[in-house]
């Protein structure tokens, strides 16, 4: 979980990175030029069910479509290069949606890890 969560942010800070030289905030990710998504994953069968379901929960919390958008991308890149277990995705997953929602909501719009967690598609699959 913490490992998952270190590499993510990981990810996210190359980024960053890549914005701030050039005198760019985060909210202009989406004008960046973004890693290239390679769509080599050992999981490319279950990417369908996780977009649907960052998906219906973007939409549960009213979230805009551009965080619902990154938060795919996220995964995808994080999908690419680790093989976890479906359990541990799902908590990928819900990662890569709230440090999506972080760079395109404002804070009272980011969904909580709590209610996040308390979602019962969470429990299946």
């Amino acid at each position: 979980g913490l490992l998952i969560l270190i590499q993510l942010k990981f990810i996210v800070f190359n980024l960053r990175s890549l914005l701030w030289p050039y005198g760019l905030d985060p909210s202009q990710l989406r004008e960046l030029k973004l890693l290239p998504y390679k769509s080599r994953s050992p999981q490319l069968n279950v990417r369908r069910y996780f977009a649907d379901l960052l998906s219906i929960i973007s939409n549960h919390f009213h979230l805009c479509p551009t965080a619902r958008h990154l938060a795919v991308y996220l995964l995808d890149l994080f999908m690419d290069r680790y093989d976890i277990s479906v359990q541990q995705l799902h908590q990928v997953a819900l990662s890569c949606l709230i440090l999506a929602s972080k760079f395109e909501e404002k804070e009272e719009r980011v969904p909580k890890l709590e209610q996040l967690n308390s979602l019962s598609c969470m429990t299946s699959m």
